[in-house]
């Protein structure tokens, strides 16, 4: 019996985990199907998408395979005042990123 017992517990205490897990998933996916909606959106409405708050590479990535315009954020520049903005701009040969605008 001690070994069920044991073997139950420790079942039961990794669930929280699992199911964590699961929605966390699931609201990847509701995020990921908004942002394509929203892109599609603007798409059909003639209108350019611009992504704030890109703060990693899977993000970029996400982005400019659903299609977005430009991006900015912490993972492309810190914000920047506008003088440094123009030095920033000037300092490459094109201000895109694999096809998407980058802005700090």
């Amino acid at each position: 019996m001690n070994v069920f017992t044991d073997y139950y517990n420790r079942t039961v205490a990794y669930l929280p985990s699992v199911v964590t897990a699961i929605i966390l998933i699931v609201v990847a996916l509701i995020v990921a199907a908004i942002v394509r909606s929203v892109v599609d959106l603007a798409r059909g409405l003639g209108m350019s998408v611009v992504a704030e708050g890109v703060e990693d590479e899977r993000t970029w990535i996400a982005l400019r395979e659903v299609g977005c315009d430009v991006a900015q954020g912490w993972w492309l520049a810190r914000a920047l005042p506008a003088d440094e903005l123009v030095a920033w701009l000037a300092e490459r040969d094109a201000t895109t990123r694999d096809g998407l605008l980058a802005l700090p």
